[in-house]
Parts: structure tokens; C-alpha cells; sequence
């Protein structure tokens, strides 16, 4: 069963990762001598493994779905996130309209392909950004 605590630490070390590009998830948690980052210590690698492999996020009360709306199954957790980084960061001068792309593990009809981004298979997403901190998407 999962609760809502656990989604949050699974959420805040989804973030974690996201600020440390390039390191392994598998690396952090079995560092040795090194101090482990908070929400690592507050969750097992191999339950953050079955979340990040199993997390499911629908509404079954909706049976269908337009095809075009496709995304509104996030909404509460889009809402929540975006107010969360609206209320960390004051944008500056320099902002900017990027492309992102959104890794994506399972099987979608919605994914995109581009081959000249680092991540070449995903969900494009048009984010507004300031020194390399989304702000809004």
C-alpha cells in the first residue's frame, strides 16, 4: 500500500535526481563515507525502484478519455508541482521558452521522437525557464 508521505519522498527524490544529472540513482544510496541526501534516507532503494517501475496515475472514474486530453490524468499532481515552483524561484531577465523532452519508460501513443536531444524518445513538453530552473510548463 502506499501512502501519501511515501509518493512525496518518492516525488522529492525524483527531484533530487533531476539536480545531480549524470549520477545514478543506484550510486547514491550505497555511497560509502559519504553523508546519503535526506530523501534517500527515508526510503529503500528497492522500493523506490517498484514506484518509479509500477506508479500508475489515473482516474478511474473516467473509463474514456478524449485522445487530445490525454494528460489531464496528471492534473492534481501538475497542479501541486507547478505551485511548488512558482512559490522556490522569482524569475530574472532571462527567460526563456525550451523545448523539453520527458522521459518515457512505458508504452504511449502520445510519445515523440527527435533524435538530436539527449533524451530522443519522450512527451514534448514548452516549459518557461530561468537558469536552468523550470518555472512554468
Amino acid at each position: 500500500l502506499t501512502t501519501a508521505s511515501e509518493l512525496q519522498i518518492f516525488l522529492a527524490i525524483l527531484i533530487h535526481l533531476g539536480v545531480l544529472r549524470g549520477t545514478s540513482s543506484k550510486v547514491l544510496w550505497w555511497q560509502v563515507g559519504n553523508i546519503v541526501p535526506e530523501p534517500m534516507c527515508r526510503m529503500k532503494y528497492i522500493r523506490f525502484q517498484q514506484l518509479k517501475c509500477y506508479l500508475h496515475i489515473s482516474n478511474p472514474s473516467k473509463s474514456s478519455m478524449p485522445s487530445q486530453q490525454w494528460w489531464i490524468k496528471l492534473e492534481p499532481l501538475n497542479s501541486s508541482i507547478q505551485k511548488s515552483s512558482k512559490e522556490c524561484f522569482l524569475l530574472f531577465i532571462n527567460v526563456a521558452i525550451d523545448e523539453m523532452m520527458i522521459h518515457v519508460l512505458g508504452c504511449s501513443a502520445h510519445t515523440i521522437k527527435m533524435p538530436n536531444k539527449p533524451i530522443n524518445l519522450g512527451y514534448k513538453v514548452l516549459a518557461l525557464c530561468d537558469a536552468g530552473y523550470t518555472y512554468d510548463w
